[in-house]
């Protein structure tokens, strides 16, 4: 039999050596899982690399059949017609977009001052399949026209708000393109706890958003629109720039705005951020405070190039079949490739209604 003191001696020895192991064990259990981690992020930035390097070089295919179909295009019209505005694509050096960079009628940077669902995407088309190095949505030397961004998932709205909150040119490395058609973009934001979100703004300042139970989820939801709210600071950092200005009926504008995802919500949230004595409209009183918007941003942009004639602006209707050569007589490119992208169709949520508002 032990005696009472040689027990506890016993059980003090097991105590200690079972903590020896487990600390051992632990260690064990980090080390591995940091090696686990490595090798994740590892394989996904090889990943990365092989995705980008596959997009580069089918983008390269892509526009190389572009400006084929351009130059067959134009030089049959050419050869029947004395319109010099549709003479051939000219075939030069390529640079590091992989695309032929093809000189323009007037002064770049080209800045699209529409809002989006207003032929976007299809001024970008006309441009990209003309040849010119232009911007949709994603930004920093991307050449797609919608998510996912190649370069780490960032998109020209993102890339311009960083800029002004750190009092930098608005496109200051965000791509050297020569046509800009989607500037704007939904707000990031960065979350602090459950329905507590950080919105961080272009004066450097951030809001904090708590979407407490008493309000509906999705007030944190805003599109950064700078060519509304900041287009004061667009002018002073490009003065000459050339703004395009493409339009449609303000209430199939609305309509498409309800039916694009959450939309609505970040359009109706931004103004109201900006506007902060006008009530919300509702999901009733949505498409009539949406088709009101459009227009007074149709009357600004044309009222600011009045003010400010630096800026040549190039206006035109999206439904209109005089679209692509008004584009053509512009920028001394064949309007061929002129074409209405993006229409409403499985990527719009009619399935996801938004009920934030």
């Amino acid at each position: 039999m032990l005696s009472a003191a040689a027990t506890r001696r016993r059980a003090k020895k097991i105590s200690i050596t079972l903590h020896c192991l487990t600390k051992t064990l632990s260690g064990v259990i980090g080390i591995l899982v940091l090696v686990w981690i490595y090798i994740i992020f590892a394989l996904s930035d090889t990943d990365e690399k092989i995705q980008n390097q596959d997009y580069y070089f089918s983008t390269q295919q892509r526009v190389d059949e572009n400006l084929t179909n351009a130059n067959t295009s134009s030089t049959t019209i050419a050869s029947t017609s004395n319109q010099s505005a549709k003479e051939a694509v000219p075939s030069v050096n390529r640079n590091k977009f992989g695309i032929s960079p093809v000189k323009i009628k007037l002064p770049t940077p080209v800045i699209v001052v529409g809002f989006p669902k207003s032929g976007t995407t299809s001024v970008w088309h006309y441009f990209n399949c003309s040849g010119v190095i232009s911007q949709h949505f994603c930004c920093c030397g991307d050449l797609s026209d919608h998510p996912p961004c190649s370069h780490r998932g960032k998109t020209m709205s993102e890339c311009i708000l960083m800029n002004m909150r750190a009092n930098r040119t608005m496109l200051k490395g965000c791509g050297n393109y020569d046509v800009y058609a989607q500037i704007d973009g939904e707000r990031y934001t960065k979350t602090l706890k459950k329905r507590v979100v950080e919105l961080p703004l272009e004066n450097g300042t951030s809001e904090i958003v708590d979407n407490n139970w008493m309000r509906p989820f999705g007030y944190e939801m805003r599109q950064f629109l700078p060519q509304h709210f900041s287009l004061n600071e667009l002018h002073r950092d490009y003065p000459n720039a050339t703004f395009i200005l493409p339009l449609r009926d303000s209430a199939e504008w609305a309509t498409s705005v309800i039916n694009w995802f959450h939309m609505r919500a970040r359009f109706i949230n931004e103004y109201i951020a900006h506007n902060l004595s006008i009530p919300r409209p509702g999901q009733v009183g949505s498409p009539s405070f949406l088709s009101k918007y459009y227009e007074e941003h149709t009357v600004y942009i044309r009222d600011f190039v009045k003010q400010h004639p630096s800026h040549a602006l190039v206006e035109f209707n999206i439904r209109q079949e005089d679209a692509g050569e008004i584009l053509s007589k512009s920028f001394g490119l064949p309007d061929t490739c002129w074409d209405h992208k993006n229409k409403m169709g499985n990527r719009a949520n009619f399935d996801y209604p938004d009920k934030s508002l």
